[in-house]
């Protein structure tokens, strides 16, 4: 008598919309985090560097991390009380569930059975890899992602996007405070500095109402 266990069924979805939905919902939450990591890096380089936010914009996934974390280093004290330690295990967590947010993304929805030994072990509505990934080949089985396994991965960038997002607040928060703390006077003044750096106020319009004080009066 054969006492081995039957293999366990791997049950897919009913309908191919229940992984279609699955599927939309966790891409939107992967570019979210994506998101969120580039107004990370907006907020460190504070619109100084409009080149570089041009670079971040258009370059690959690998080359944007490359320069969130190079910005970190440049520009710690800006982090106000958001942890850069934080941050890199976010962004280090991201980028191992990169190569399973490009299953997600480029799998096909098909409806699949297989059986072992006469027991079924597989049926239902998958996302399986694509007939054609780099060119025309006999699918092959790499992953079988079922509603569970793509709702979990969301689960894991939602975490990672919850860390990043509280590290942008932290930053905007402790501006808006340290803003809030100066007199009026002084919040003129910086108002004024920032429109003539950015371009938004012409020196001249400055130049005309101001007069050089000698030191001492």
């Amino acid at each position: 008598m054969n006492n081995a266990e039957a293999p366990k069924l791997h049950r897919g979805a009913d309908s191919a919309e229940e992984i279609y939905l699955a599927v939309g919902i966790a891409l939107s939450w992967w570019e979210g985090s994506e998101d969120t990591l580039m107004g990370l890096f907006k907020l460190l380089v504070q619109n100084d560097e409009p080149v570089a936010i041009d670079a971040y914009i258009k370059s690959n996934r690998a080359g944007r991390g490359a320069m969130l974390r190079n910005a970190l280093v440049r520009y710690e004290r800006r982090l106000e009380t958001a942890s850069a330690e934080k941050i890199l295990k976010a962004m280090k967590a991201l980028d191992k569930l990169a190569p399973t947010r490009n299953e997600i993304a480029h799998g096909h929805c098909s409806r699949f059975k297989q059986t072992v030994n006469g027991t079924v072990v597989m049926e239902g509505h998958y996302l399986l890899p694509s007939f054609n990934e780099a060119g025309w080949h006999e699918r092959s089985l790499r992953y079988t992602h079922t509603v569970e396994s793509i709702t979990a991965f969301r689960a894991d960038v939602g975490e990672q996007h919850a860390i990043l997002l509280n590290a942008n607040m932290a930053i905007i928060q402790a501006r808006q405070t340290a803003h809030l703390g100066r007199n009026v006077e002084t919040q003129l003044v910086l108002s004024i500095v920032d429109g003539v750096r950015t371009g938004r106020i012409p020196e001249t319009d400055v130049l005309a109402h101001l007069q050089r004080v000698q030191p001492g009066q």
